[in-house]
């Protein structure tokens, strides 16, 4: 017990990870292991209990938790995560933390970026994202822009100009679907103070007029919703696991993005 505090107190001040020690306790305690499978279209991160792994087969025959990302067609270099799930019994006790954390390494590890799912995150989750976006000295992250409206799919009493209708910048290259950033918002609440280029000349709204809203560019930058993130020492953290028994199995290709 003494030994395995002092890992998890080792893991914490190297990796800053908010890993609990309580959560990795109760793994241990239950017979809970992470069983991972990777290739460089995607990361899946099994929670299973141990008698149901067959060693001999390599073969699971039933989790009680699925964490997943795929590549994200438009940004080739970044992952999104696609599925999480954890059994009601374990909710709540630190173990989806340590399963973000280590999807999180293997995407690293393959060399891509990681964001959240781009249509909905839940409030749980959404914590998880906002502590890595105020944890810079753990995780790389890059800041994403909001997609500009298509000026080829003109929108019917609304004026396209491309000197004005953009968001952080004109570049598209890092532009990515904000969606669950904007379900995530109050957006009535940036209603006010705009500016002349949130109105079409006939003075209505643009459909994309918060991007003059002040309060809405400062909640978009501090938002962990917007950004993509890499563990700055995903093999120290993947190490750690594996030394505490935890990480017992991971079958994957090794691949390097060219990002």
């Amino acid at each position: 017990m003494k030994l395995l505090r002092q890992l998890i107190r080792n893991l914490i001040m190297e990796n800053a990870s908010v890993i609990q020690s309580s959560a990795v306790q109760l793994m241990k305690d239950n017979g809970l292991i992470i069983v991972v499978e990777y290739d460089s279209n995607g990361c899946h991160v099994f929670l299973v209990e141990e008698k149901n792994f067959d060693k001999e087969y390599n073969d699971i025959r039933d989790h009680v938790g699925y964490f997943s990302s795929i590549r994200h067609s438009e940004t080739p270099e970044t992952q999104i995560i696609d599925s999480t799930y954890i059994d009601h019994e374990w909710r709540n006790k630190g173990i989806g933390t340590i399963m973000y954390n280590t999807i999180l390494a293997l995407c690293t590890k393959q060399g891509f970026w990681l964001m959240s799912d781009r249509d909905e995150v839940s409030s749980k989750a959404q914590r998880i994202w906002e502590k890595w976006a105020g944890m810079p000295d753990v995780y790389d992250m890059e800041q994403m822009d909001a997609p500009a409206p298509d000026p080829n799919q003109w929108i019917e009493g609304e004026d396209f100009d491309p000197e004005i209708d953009y968001f952080l910048t004109r570049d598209k290259s890092d532009d990515i679907s904000m969606d669950s950033f904007l379900n995530n918002s109050n957006l009535s609440s940036y209603s006010s103070n705009l500016g002349d280029n949130a109105y079409d000349a006939y003075g209505n709204e643009k459909g994309w007029w918060y991007f003059w809203s002040e309060d809405f560019r400062s909640d978009f930058l501090d938002s962990g919703l917007t950004k993509r993130f890499k563990m700055k020492d995903s093999e120290g953290f993947i190490s750690a696991l594996k030394e505490y028994g935890i990480l017992k199995y991971q079958f994957g290709e090794e691949h390097e993005t060219s990002a």
